[in-house]
């Protein structure tokens, strides 16, 4: 891949105009003072010993060379560089060390959005670039991956165009400098000298006395610390920036190997991506394919792909995600493997990719026993609901599983000082305050607790693991040790178990769960979604129709459908379960009653959406076939026996011309579902339903609810008042969820004898 030709264009004439501009500021006088000392020390007089033509014809090729250096970045899994103007995404940083804040764990409790990505609330983001133009000394912070490396290319080559001012770019790769033991004026003097650079010392120091140098000191944690080589060159850089306080210098390091102070810099961190420097970073990636780029970013947005969302505010992590879709075209339905991939690139490819050999404090962890001991350390803190822990108990822990590591037993080991190397090398756990550590994501905590699970199965993790089902907080750790396991048999054996002893010694449920069996075994198979459709329906009915009941008779129509609207707003998830019903859930969540506000439009928009939803229903499930038709009956004649109700309770007052005519038109959209279903009986008997008009007196409006769900108890078997307590509601909430939740692992996992795993969701207690 080739850089930009319109780029190198404008990069060539920017170079030409610095070059002019470095003549006549240092050229001609540092070239004429040069050869009068030289031809003065000879004795001899004559013509200058350098030219205008070579002395710019080298400061060129230092530029030139600087921009090619600086042009290229390296993605992990790519073998070749891509042009670093062609990814780079603006990056931002926050103008508060995370690390350095003294918090106490309540607090980041507090400030951190727990539940997904641990992000902090407070940060204020600022723009990089204009940070680095207007600042005379960065200290610039990132975990691994952040793009630190990249953020100081692109400046570079900002300050090359001439947007950094009259200035010149001096890029030291500390990681370098530290292997060659150059001092540092030296080494910077080398970077022209190379290019046969005149009088290339005395240039160098004019020009950074002047303050028209930008140096730019990457990677102090790439120094290895070993014989004090990381002390002995911090000492010079400090008597460097000391000695040239004029120009601009930054500097780049892990945050967690930043124990080193440097007087009068602004310290800064790299802010993770947000959403829209995410799809920049997509959009730029995939720009030679547009197809591409719409469906890897419409992927990655979709809120079922969160926990990948969490990975991609990585820079590193997000070219991995973005690597992975290009050669898929979609992301594995089985996180874990992407996941192993991250932490792969973490814990050794992106240094082994660079050529950095890192100081070992652990040096007898293989990468497979430090992956072992991230598991344990997940699998302790998420168990105790710990998303951000102690140093003292990490340490402890750390020490823990080191002394059963091989070579270890007996040694002095300090788990505070193999933490902290964990942190600067890999970035996968991070320090969130003064002595408090996290891992960096919520979703590789959830991934290292599933592998936990995974590979410790014959020592009883499974049981244990399912002693949290129906506790939220486990899905992605449920979802990922079901992709994961080898044979998920056990798994789903155990999960179901768990699921029937939720509802054991609730009667009252078990029996509305019989009743939905029999219910789903009227039709065809399968019965497992039929189970999920009526017991969805009936605890949303009959939350519906106790909430009507309750409300006194003079609060308007608005406010009882408001009370009432958790019908329309769980339908996707009566109708999720194994149904395609796109359409139908798109028109379910549209049925928004909460922002009604004219009692006439209000039933009147309620009627129209439930007949015209009923419609949808008939065109995408196929009315011709079992038991299809008949939900879409049971389904419409429940929301009829909500309305009705809510009619009831609200009295004469709610109805009008369209009311009435909505209603009418309804019970004739039953009538045509029990001709394609062959009912006469249930459709007599709904022939024999009449509303007198818009005069209807409250007390007929009572009496049609009554006869409609006298009908709806006899010929379907619907209606029923369950009278379940709130606790009981919840409950069957909490089972459904959990349910669903076993729906979406079972289509993650492998299990040789799927249809009696399939055969056995919710089913009854004592019915497997």
């Amino acid at each position: 891949m080739t850089i930009d030709p319109v780029t190198a264009a404008a990069a060539t004439a920017a170079i030409s105009k610095t070059t002019s501009w470095l003549w006549d500021k240092y050229g001609k006088d540092l070239l004429d003072k040069a050869s009068k000392a030289v031809l003065e020390k000879s004795g001899r007089e004559g013509k200058k010993l350098w030219d205008e033509r070579q002395w710019k014809k080298s400061a060129e090729k230092y530029l030139q060379g600087l921009y090619e250096e600086v042009s290229w970045l390296r993605v992990l899994g790519k073998p070749e560089g891509q042009p670093i103007e062609r990814l780079y995404t603006d990056v931002n940083v926050l103008d508060k060390i995370s690390a350095e804040e003294w918090y106490g764990l309540h607090q980041l409790q507090e400030g951190y959005e727990v539940r997904r990505g641990l992000r902090w609330q407070r940060e204020q983001r600022q723009d990089g670039l204009k940070l680095a133009q207007n600042s005379p000394r960065l200290f610039i912070l990132g975990k691994p991956g952040a793009g630190k490396t990249t953020f100081m290319k692109h400046i570079a080559l900002q300050t090359i165009k001439g947007n950094l001012g009259d200035k010149i770019p001096i890029f030291v790769s500390l990681h370098d400098l530290g292997n060659k033991g150059l001092a540092i004026v030296p080494y910077i003097v080398e970077q022209f000298r190379v290019h046969d650079f005149p009088e290339a010392e005395p240039f160098v120091r004019q020009l950074l006395k002047d303050g028209h140098g930008v140096v730019l000191f990457d990677g102090l944690d790439e120094v290895n610390v070993e014989g004090q080589k990381r002390d002995n060159l911090i000492a010079q850089m400090k008597d460097f920036i000391k000695e040239f306080h004029q120009s601009q210098i930054f500097i780049t390091c892990r945050v967690a190997a930043s124990d080193y102070t440097f007087e009068r810099f602004t310290y800064l961190e790299m802010a993770d991506f947000g959403d829209e420097q995410m799809k920049k970073f997509v959009f730029r990636w995939f720009q030679n394919d547009m197809i591409k780029r719409d469906n890897c970013w419409q992927e990655l947005a979709d809120k079922s792909n969160a926990t990948l969302r969490e990975l991609a505010q990585v820079p590193i992590l997000l070219s991995l995600l973005c690597l992975v879709f290009e050669k898929r075209n979609e992301f594995p339905r089985g996180r874990g493997e992407i996941y192993k991939q991250a932490t792969d690139a973490l814990l050794v490819e992106w240094d082994a990719s660079r050529n950095i050999k890192r100081d070992q404090v652990y040096r007898n962890l293989s990468p497979n026993h430090k992956q072992m001991m991230l598991t344990r350390l997940a699998a302790e803190t998420f168990a105790a609901n710990e998303y951000f822990v102690t140093e003292e108990k990490l340490a402890r822990l750390i020490v823990e599983f080191l002394n059963g590591v091989p070579g270890l037993k007996g040694e002095n080991l300090d788990g505070v000082v193999v933490l902290q190397a964990m942190e600067a090398q890999h970035g996968i756990l991070v320090e969130r305050a003064r002595g408090i550590h996290s891992f960096s994501h919520l979703t590789l905590q959830e991934y290292y607790a599933a592998r936990y699970v995974m590979e410790n199965e014959a020592r009883g993790t499974l049981p244990r693991l399912t002693q949290n089902v129906g506790d939220e907080r486990w899905r992605e750790v449920f979802l990922l040790t079901a992709s994961m396991l080898s044979d998920a048999t056990n798994f789903c054996e155990l999960y179901l178990r768990a699921l029937q002893t939720m509802m054991a010694n609730e009667g009252d449920l078990v029996a509305l769960m019989q009743w939905g069996d029999v219910k789903s075994a009227a039709g065809s198979e399968p019965f497992a979604p039929c189970r999920a459709f009526y017991l969805y329906l009936a605890l949303h009915l009959t939350r519906a129709l106790a909430r009507a009941r309750a409300l006194a008779p003079d609060i308007d129509l608005a406010r009882a459908l408001y009370r009432a609207r958790n019908l329309d707003l769980d339908l996707d998830r009566i109708l999720a379960l194994d149904l395609d019903l796109d359409r139908a859930r798109t028109l379910a969540r549209s049925l928004d009653l909460n922002h009604v506000r004219d009692l006439d439009s209000d039933i009147d928009r309620a009627l129209y959406l439930t007949r015209d939803l009923a419609l949808d229903l008939a065109l995408d499930l196929d009315l011709v076939r079992e038991p299809r038709p008949l939900l879409a009956l049971d389904y419409l004649l429940s929301i009829i026996l909500v309305v009705s109700h809510i009619l009831a309770v609200m009295g004469s007052r709610a109805m009008n011309d369209r009311v009435e005519a909505e209603i009418k038109e309804t019970v004739m959209q039953l009538d045509q579902f029990c001709r394609s279903t062959y009912l006469p009986e249930l459709q007599t008997s709904l022939a024999d339903l009449r509303l007198s008009g818009i005069n209807v007196s409250n007390q007929e409006l009572k009496s049609f609810a009554a006869q409609l769900g006298k009908i709806a108890r006899t010929h379907r078997d619907l209606g029923h008042d369950w009278n379940l307590s709130r606790a009981q509601m919840a409950l069957l909430e909490r089972y459904l969820q959990a349910n669903r939740l076993f729906v979406e692992c079972l289509n993650l996992a492998y299990v040789p004898d799927r249809a009696a795993i399939e055969n056995q969701i919710l089913l009854p207690p004592g019915m497997s």
